[in-house]
């Protein structure tokens, strides 16, 4: 969970919540007993043999459980949309290789002259030691790369400043030609296997050439998302953009580079789909990068491995963490996770609420109306009869907020459009499937007062009061 998720319960807390469980209970007995004294005792003894109460029952009393039955249908549609949609947010609808390729944080140093607050180096003397000293962590790294794609099992292996799921890495985009603002796009500087390591091939243009990735050439890949909001659609390979940081004071010195291809949308803002436009550039210049390992063996095997081919390469080499591909495009969305899973336990406490308040109601009704049901027995009715003269009032309100209850999830649903991944807008089959549970776990909760009814003796109903 985020750092700023809290769900421990406080006191405030279980107070409202008592609180409101009060409200409720007392508005739900005071309406019927302010109704109870409105009525004049002529009118209850006529009521009296007709359903045993003295009290007709009540319209509210109906009308609520009809009202129950369409929120409850309604709520469970829109509860399964979403948490199946929340569920599945992630590296599966990037269609990544996440549970097979491995993630890894490498640290490579810093010269301990720059470091040094007592240094007497020059500006320009320190800039000497920072470039040799990339320099040779080119060499090193590759060197590891190298080391790891001779593993037992290992196909492919790349290094990046991010891959999809790490913390977001953005900068200002300018396209050349286009009267626009720059605006911020997701950014990533990465080395060659990439996209042939997460399973992506250019879908217009090519990768960028070993030579381009090595020298750092200006040279860019982008992907659709950014060919759809930032070109319109056009075309985008052979265009010229600028990247800039967010930071950054003189925009207009940092250089324009071409487009040479356009690669899928591979969720490097997973938690945020909205800011999906991405810019891809050569590696270079970093010395802290994530290294890659995707092939046929378990991932947990080889960060033992890598750790000890980097020790091998230089000690001062520090391999930080490493995860799954697919644990790490989950981290972000953990939050969105744990509420596609709330929804979906809030759909079912809100379907067994509703059948236990139609089992309710139609117990409650077999047992005011014992009397006239052993009468009708023993005038001759038969079980049908019976079962109809007890269901026939659930069964009305069942229907009716069964029928309901869709048009409101449909309702609900479009109003999910405003939410950042993408949600099922309701199909036919999924929101009468819905209806259906919710009709075979109201039938299964009138068993039992059927059963009850269909075993009063005539005998016994004259008995009671």
């Amino acid at each position: 969970m985020p750092v700023w998720t809290d769900f421990s319960l406080g006191p405030s807390t279980l107070v409202f919540t008592v609180a409101l469980a009060g409200l409720v209970t007392l508005f739900a007995g005071l309406a019927p007993a302010l109704r109870a004294t409105h009525i004049p005792p002529s009118a209850a003894l006529k009521d009296v043999g007709r359903d045993g109460s003295g009290i007709r029952s009540s319209r509210l009393t109906g009308a609520l459980i009809v009202v129950q039955i369409t929120t409850s249908v309604g709520f469970l549609s829109t509860a399964a949309m979403l948490g199946q949609s929340l569920l599945t947010y992630g590296f599966e609808q990037y269609g990544l290789p996440g549970e097979e390729t491995l993630v890894a944080q490498i640290y490579f140093g810093w010269p301990s002259e720059l470091n040094d607050p007592t240094s007497t180096l020059s500006d320009a003397q320190r800039e000497v030691v920072r470039v040799e000293f990339m320099a040779e962590n080119t060499r090193k790294r590759e060197q590891i790369r190298r080391a790891i794609l001779e593993l037992p099992g290992v196909q492919y292996a790349a290094y990046g400043s991010r891959f999809p799921g790490n913390e977001s890495e953005r900068a200002l985009v300018e396209v050349e030609g286009i009267d626009e603002p720059m605006r911020a796009a997701e950014t990533a500087r990465i080395t060659d296997g990439y996209f042939e390591l997460v399973g992506a091939s250019a879908v217009g243009g090519r990768d960028l050439d070993a030579r381009e990735y090595a020298d750092g050439l200006d040279v860019v890949i982008v992907n659709e998302p950014f060919v759809r909001d930032r070109l319109h659609g056009v075309n985008a390979v052979g265009r010229r953009v600028r990247v800039v940081p967010e930071n950054a004071r003189n925009r207009d010195a940092y250089p324009w580079a071409t487009v040479v291809g356009v690669v899928p949308d591979l969720g490097l803002s997973p938690d945020n789909p909205a800011r999906a436009a991405a810019v891809y550039r050569p590696l270079m210049d970093i010395n802290i990068m994530r290294l890659a390992i995707r092939g046929i063996s378990e991932p947990g095997t080889w960060t033992p491995r890598l750790i000890e081919i980097a020790n091998q390469v230089d000690p001062g080499i520090r391999v930080q963490w490493s995860r799954t591909l697919a644990a790490q495009m989950r981290e972000p969305v953990a939050l969105f996770r744990g509420f596609g899973i709330a929804f979906l336990i809030l759909g079912g406490l809100a379907l067994l609420l509703s059948a236990a308040s139609i089992y309710a109601l139609t117990a409650a009704t077999v047992t005011r109306r014992t009397k006239e049901l052993g009468i009708r027995q023993a005038l001759g009715a038969n079980a049908p009869s019976i079962v109809v003269t007890v269901l026939r009032r659930s069964s009305v309100q069942l229907v009716l907020g069964a029928a309901l209850g869709p048009a409101l999830a449909l309702g609900l649903l479009r109003l999910g459009r405003v939410l950042p991944w993408e949600v099922g807008q309701g199909s036919p089959w999924a929101l009468a499937a819905v209806a259906g549970l919710f009709a075979l776990s109201s039938l299964a909760a009138l068993a039992q007062p059927v059963r009850r009814a269909l075993s009063i003796r005539p005998a016994d109903a004259m008995r009671s009061e």
